[in-house]
């Protein structure tokens, strides 16, 4: 039998997936195949009240129609239902995705565009479907000609943008704002081209912060030409700096804003511009000296306009001010500060005085009172709930100012506060400034460089996406920082790789000042770590010039160490006769440190003390420099900077080797490059291996090191290092804080890579690790850490078995441990486990280990561990003791707290209900009433009465009634927005709402909303006419003023209320 081959044909081409579907669609009823091609136009899901409304059918005519699809499976009912049972369903979708694309594709253009346009008409005449009809007029634009309708759909597009823009839907939100501008363009009213003005100004803002940055230029000269008051403007134009400032063109985004403060009548960079400085900065030094002692915490009454336009633009100066002039971003903060002195303190003006400390430094060389002055606005910001800009703030604050009297880690902290709040605030430009003090301090302060090069990678994604070429350039430097003490360039000491070419780079960053000190204090590094000389002097001797450009950042000390280390070895290298003048100049690089360390000693004082003993070493004076370095070491020991602690140790070796202690020059080498190694700067250490081969058996030479004598020898052991730890330990009080102290001294003495505490709890008689004040979580016994991999579980058991210290020199090579999971993958581990007993009871155990080396535990180093065992036993006494107390002292604060807790619930909460009381309801008011008076935003509020009560409890009795007060208050938090409103039981059985931000018509929709998720409850009430328990709801909405009350706003909704009543109930009125 032959095949047909026409027929053949046509069953082949038939095979693709859409065809089939579109096949299948083509078979069901007329009907049904038209209500999937609404539901196509509509979404993938389409919930059954928008398919409702949007199709005008009836519940029962869906039903009918949907079955056959239904049937079909070409749809799905929300959470798998096998039956339609519409109300119990909250929504219907197409089983696939090509589903939804056969039934669109069944019709035509013309069609889409019709059946687009009729659901958007259906959808816009009811209330809250404002957004989907919107979605439904875009795709129709072209068709709607009607001028008063174009005006409607122009609303709908402008409100669907916002509502975008607060969900963080950028790219969404510019489709609406371009279309709704698309439906105002060809009218020529005055009110028209006014709404298409204020439509210009949100969608630049919208451009800008998706980077589309030539679209946003090209409507930004658009609005230009619009001819705007200033004031009108000022909102555009503050925008279009902060995008001019993010592609290295601050010098413009200067020009603009002081051409618009000229215009707005405001003090602008004049010709007497030294002596309006110096009249400034008295002033502010003055103001910046009291700021403590007044009290600055309260909103003005009324700010006038100008000055508030005026104070935005000041702010969106500073960045461009602080790139392209120090001098007029210094007139800027001066402004700023004159205007809040004069007018109070406002947003606006909270950025720009958070640069005080860089000109107090500019000015005067002051970092205190900057410090000061900073501390105090950030207070006033964080009181005012000035968020966004008290995030800028803390930024510049971070990266300025809070490390010259802070710990270092303060920086990481508020950095990334900073960061989060701008964020979630929209104001990716600035938090992307805010990488910049989090790498750096991740590179000091972290154990490892991979939370660093992971920060790095963040802030590259962040740049590239807002398109700030300015940043870009900065954290790309960073990156191959990173990528060279890793390995990953083409050379040690070198930051060229395959995809980098550092001429090319520094080439790019010609009109980038910042980017290309960075960049210099980058290199500058590279050439201290890898002991370039040459690189050293040149990149420190480049970005001393530059530093005005990162002036209060903590890399400007870095600067200062650099460069004073590469005028110690010219100084070292020169003849004495010429020694005298580079002498000079380093003691000013020495004196600068000194006065950090003065301030901030945690930070500084190991860096000065490295410099002394470099100065000591380049004059030849062996005692002073022997000390200096034996004193940073200490010094650094108990600092978190890695790099600090390795490069410290390293040049204390290079300087034993140089005077011909070989034997102590080995030892701090090798400590260097565990420290190193332990850093993650894997080029480095190889470095360091070829330049001194020993180190590469150094494990070995330690393993066959004498191991026989068991008297501490007084040259291995460094005795008063001991003493000092066993003080440091004895101080400890907090279990959490004495885990960390042993942590830290013992790898420092030992080169432990890892060091573990494990106590015995006496009354269960279990092991348990503790956790820490860095850690999350609770303490976790030893067998679930041996679970977690996070302890070799058979060594810990032979060690507590034997109650003897165990020291294995390779446990991967060990029968007794080889085979514990801990250990799997491994190639080496060198172990020590030492037991700690207290009169003979087994209290604690010491686990450290060490994952880079073999035998990296020798029996001497053991000494040093066990006399530090010793004070660690009656240290833990005290610690357990102590917590115990605290615990007691807790539980018992805890109970009171939660007592007095319970006692304030109970006085502003309903007992029956759970919502707030009369009471609260009143507190809150009064509360919000407060907060939207001063920006002028809106306050609704609803009355809420259940309509014919006193039947219902006639009939059902008060049980009955509790339970449908109950019912009923659980409904009306349902619909509300959680967090931000407020609903209370006013009394018997009325409910109050508090709406913050809601105008008449969104109290509207919020009230219809309650209205029918009570009648949908379905409580029986036969004493009502609709059989069922209602509501009635009245509503008010106003914009709180001195002139008015909030209790006119509770009247107001009372009166509305009884309206209701009065028209017939279950409804809502105005």
């Amino acid at each position: 039998m032959g095949w047909d081959e026409a027929t053949v044909r046509r069953f082949v081409g038939r095979g693709e997936v859409v065809d089939l579907l579109t096949a299948r669609i083509d078979q069901l009823p007329i009907e049904s195949g038209e209500l999937l091609e609404t539901m196509a136009c509509l979404a993938g899901e389409v919930g059954l009240d928008l398919l409702e409304a949007a199709s005008g059918l009836t519940m029962s005519a869906l039903e009918e129609r949907l079955a056959p699809p239904l049937e079909d499976g070409l749809l799905v009912m929300n959470r798998g239902a096998h039956t339609l049972a519409l109300e119990s369903v909250g929504a219907v979708r197409f089983r696939h995705d090509r589903v939804q694309q056969a039934a669109y594709g069944r019709l035509d253009p013309a069609e889409r565009l019709g059946l687009h346009l009729a659901l958007a008409r259906r959808l816009a005449l009811l209330p809250d479907r404002g957004i989907e009809a919107a979605e439904q007029y875009l795709p129709a634009v072209e068709a709607i000609h009607d001028l008063n309708e174009r005006r409607h759909v122009a609303s709908l597009f402008s409100e669907s943008a916002e509502r975008a823009r607060l969900v963080t839907n950028h790219v969404t939100s510019e489709h609406f704002l371009e279309a709704a501008m698309v439906m105002l363009g060809p009218l020529g009213t005055p009110a028209d081209q006014a709404s298409l003005a204020a439509l210009e100004i949100k969608r630049h803002a919208v451009l800008c912060t998706l980077g589309c940055l030539e679209k946003a230029d090209g409507l930004y000269r658009s609005i230009v030409r619009g001819g705007h008051d200033p004031l009108d403007l000022a909102e555009a134009a503050c925008v279009q700096i902060g995008s001019l400032t993010h592609r290295s063109r601050s010098h413009e985004a200067i020009e603009l804003g002081l051409d618009l403060l000229r215009r707005l009548g405001a003090r602008t960079w004049g010709a007497n511009v030294e002596l309006e400085l110096a009249e400034g900065a008295a002033t502010f030094w003055r103001w910046a000296e009291e700021a403590a002692g007044r009290s600055e915490r309260e909103r003005p009454e009324e700010y006038d306009r100008r000055v508030f336009a005026i104070a935005r633009l000041i702010n969106r100066m500073m960045p461009a001010g602080f790139f392209y002039d120090r001098m007029i971003q210094a007139w800027l903060v001066l402004e700023s500060q004159r205007l809040w002195v004069e007018h109070g303190p406002c947003a606006p003006l909270v950025c720009p005085l958070g640069h005080a400390g860089l000109v107090t430094i500019l000015l005067r060389e002051d970092y205190r009172t900057g410090y000061q002055a900073m501390r105090h606005v950030l207070a006033v910001g964080e009181a005012l709930d000035y968020r966004a800009e008290t995030a800028q703030a803390r930024f510049l604050f971070a990266v300025h100012t809070a490390h010259w009297f802070e710990p270092l880690e303060n920086d990481l902290q508020y950095a990334q506060r900073a960061r989060e709040e701008l964020m979630h605030a929209g104001d990716l430009q600035f938090a992307c400034f805010t990488y910049v003090p989090s790498i750096w301090t991740l590179l000091d302060c972290e154990a490892t460089l991979d939370r660093c090069a992971t920060e790095v990678e963040s802030a590259i994604a962040l740049a590239e996406r807002i398109g700030s070429d300015h940043s870009l350039a900065n954290f790309l430097s960073s990156r191959q920082l990173l990528r060279s003490l890793r390995g990953e360039t083409d050379a040690h000491g070198c930051i060229s790789g395959p995809s980098f070419d550092e001429t090319e780079h520094l080439a790019s960053l010609v009109r980038n000042p910042m980017a290309t000190c960075y960049f210099h204090v980058s290199r500058a590094l590279t050439a201290a770590l890898f002991n370039d000389a040459s690189g050293l002097a040149h990149h420190a001797a480049l970005a001393l010039p530059l530093l005005t450009n990162i002036e209060g950042a903590y890399s400007v000390a870095l600067t200062y160490l650099f460069q004073a280390m590469a005028l110690a070895n010219q100084a070292r290298a020169a003849d004495p006769r010429e020694r005298a003048a580079t002498l000079v100049e380093l003691d000013q690089c020495r004196d600068w440190l000194a006065r950090r360390a003065t301030d901030a000693p945690g930070n500084f004082l190991h860096l000065l003390l490295l410099v002394d003993a470099e100065r000591a070493w380049a004059v030849d004076d062996f005692r002073a420099a022997a000390h200096a370095f034996d004193t940073a070491q200490w010094e650094v020991s108990t600092r978190h900077r890695p790099w600090h602690r390795a490069l410290i140790a390293e040049r204390a070796a290079l300087f034993n080797l140089a005077h011909g202690l070989e034997h102590a020059g080995r030892n701090l080498l090798a400590k260097a490059s565990r420290l190193y190694a332990a850093w993650g700067a894997t080029a480095k250490v190889r470095e360091l291996e070829h330049t001194y081969p020993f180190l590469r058996t150094v494990d070995t030479h330690r393993a066959k090191g004498d191991s026989t004598g068991s008297g501490v020898s007084s040259d291995t052991i460094d005795m008063l290092a001991i003493l000092r730890a066993s003080q440091t330990l004895s101080s400890e009080t907090s279990l959490e804080r004495l885990k960390v102290r042993v942590g830290e001294l013992l790898g420092a003495m030992t080169g432990a890579t890892k060091v573990l505490v494990a106590l015995r709890d006496e009354d269960s008689q279990g092991w348990f690790l503790p956790s820490t004040a860095r850690e999350v979580g609770e303490p976790i016994s030893v067998d679930e850490a041996s679970g977690r991999v996070l302890l070799p579980l058979s060594a810990f058991r032979y060690a507590e078995r034997t109650r003897e210290p165990l020291l294995v020199e390779d446990t991967t090579r060990d029968d007794r441990f080889a085979r514990d999971p801990y250990f799997a993958g491994l190639e080496c581990c060198s172990l020590l486990l030492v037991p700690i007993l207290n009169q003979g009871v087994l209290r604690a155990m010491l686990v450290l280990e060490n994952r880079l080396s073999r035998g990296a535990f020798s029996a001497s180093r053991m000494d040093a561990v066990m006399l530090i065992a010793g004070q660690l036993a009656v240290s833990l006494d005290n610690a357990l003791l102590y917590a115990s107390l605290e615990r007691k002292v807790a539980d018992r604060t805890e109970a009171l707290g939660a007592a007095n807790r319970r006692l304030e619930a109970l006085s502003i909460t309903d007992s029956l209900t759970g919502l707030a009381n009369r009471r609260h309801f009143d507190e809150v008011l009064a509360a919000e009433w407060q907060r939207a008076q001063r920006p002028g935003n809106s306050l609704g509020v609803a009355m809420i009465d259940i309509d014919h009560f006193k039947l219902y409890n006639d009939r059902y009795g008060h049980l009955a009634g509790d339970a449908c007060l109950r019912r009923v208050a659980e409904s009306l938090g349902g619909s509300l927005r959680h967090g931000i409103d407020q609903v209370a039981r006013y009394g018997g059985e009325e409910f109050a709402l508090i709406l913050p931000g809601a105008d008449s018509v969104m109290m509207v929709e919020v009230a219809s909303r309650v209205c029918a998720a009570v009648a949908a409850l379905r409580i029986p009430n036969e004493g009502a006419a609709r059989g069922i328990v209602t509501v009635s709801i009245g509503i008010a909405a106003t914009v709180p003023s001195p002139r008015t009350t909030a209790e006119s706003l509770i009247e107001a909704a009372d009166v509305a209320l009884y309206k209701a009543k009065h028209n017939g109930r279950n409804q809502v009125a105005s």
